[in-house]
Parts: C-alpha cells; structure tokens; sequence
C-alpha cells in the first residue's frame, strides 16, 4: 500500500519497478493492484517464498532455520547483522562492502527489523504469480546464499512474460558488490528488450 500511496501522491504513470529481494515482491503485487500504472518489473534476487515446503519447493530456508534467525536477532541484533552480513555479500567479514551493510543492518531498529524479516520469511506470493503479465526481468546471481538460483528459475517458469539473465555477481546485493554489472543489465533490458 505504501507504493501505491507513492504513486498517486506523485501521479505516476508508466512506472518501471525496481526491486530487490522481497521488494520484488512488493512491486508484484503493486502491478496486480494497479496494472495500468506499470510498464516493466525489474527484480533483483527476488523470491517469491523463502521457505522450503511440504509441496515440494525449495526456497532455501527451513521454518526452523528462520526461527533461529529471528530468536538471534531479538537476544542480540548487532551480532546477528555481524553474521547475515558476510553471508549476503558472499565476502569476508573484512571487506569494506561487507562492513557497509553490516553497518545499514545495525542502523535499523531491532525490533522493527525483526518484525520485517518475519513478515520476509513466511511470507508466500507463490499463487499471485500466473497473474502478472506485465514485461519482467529476473536478475538472479550466480550463487546467493538467501535466493537459491532454482527460485529464479521458479519465477521464471511462472511469470508469463519475464526473461532471467544469471549475472557474475555473487550473493544477494549485487547492486553494491557489482554496482556496474547490475546497472549494464537493466540499461540492457530497458533499452533493448534483453
């Protein structure tokens, strides 16, 4: 809703949407709301359900997995960012990308961070899929420790109209590991299609 309350408050119209991660998940359900608004989705590691379930799919995650997660960061969020950190950058600890984002991550509340990432994790957009026609970019990297590449390969089977391009960058942020690969893809995609 708050991307929706955006578009009008600035009347937007022909929006192309940028998301990473969950965003693009977000972004999804804004064109399913609002179709005439959007002209393209652009999705940056996106995952449509982060859990692995009974059915079979695997998003990475056991409940479990998640649990633990959300449990260290209530008991001890700045070493919780110290570990996710490293593991999203698919960098050392030491690395000057990685001591940004650990930094962003420690910026958040707690709390409010908590309450997102559970809302993240055991959210499933899984059914909304078929829905959307509107053009789509997958961008999926090569090897990312939160989106598995079969989940961009899932979205790509059931998005109607999407294309998926595996980049070099690894890990989950690969527009601040590899800022110029990220930017090349969707200049690529905008303005020849690919």
């Amino acid at each position: 809703q708050d991307v929706l309350d955006i578009v009008e408050a600035l009347d937007l119209k022909e929006i192309i949407f940028v998301g990473h991660s969950v965003s693009s998940m977000i972004g999804l359900l804004s064109v399913l709301e609002k179709p005439g608004l959007f002209e393209k989705l652009i999705m940056i590691g996106p995952s449509p359900c982060y859990l692995n379930t009974n059915d079979g799919y695997k998003g990475g995650f056991d409940e479990s997995d998640v649990n633990d997660l959300l449990e260290m960061m209530e008991m001890n969020f700045s070493g919780w960012a110290s570990y996710m950190a490293p593991i999203g950058m698919h960098q050392g600890k030491d690395t000057i990308q990685t001591k940004e984002l650990e930094q962003t991550f420690n910026s958040n509340n707690p709390n409010m961070a908590r309450e997102f990432a559970e809302a993240t994790f055991f959210s499933d957009c899984r059914k909304k899929l078929s829905l959307s026609k509107i053009p789509t970019l997958i961008m999926q990297c090569s090897e990312d420790s939160i989106v598995p590449l079969e989940i961009g390969e899932y979205l790509n089977e059931h998005l109607e109209n999407s294309i998926m391009h595996v980049m070099n960058a690894k890990g989950h942020y690969p527009h601040i590991s590899n800022p110029e690969e990220t930017i090349g893809m969707i200049k690529s995609y905008l303005n020849d299609g690919v």
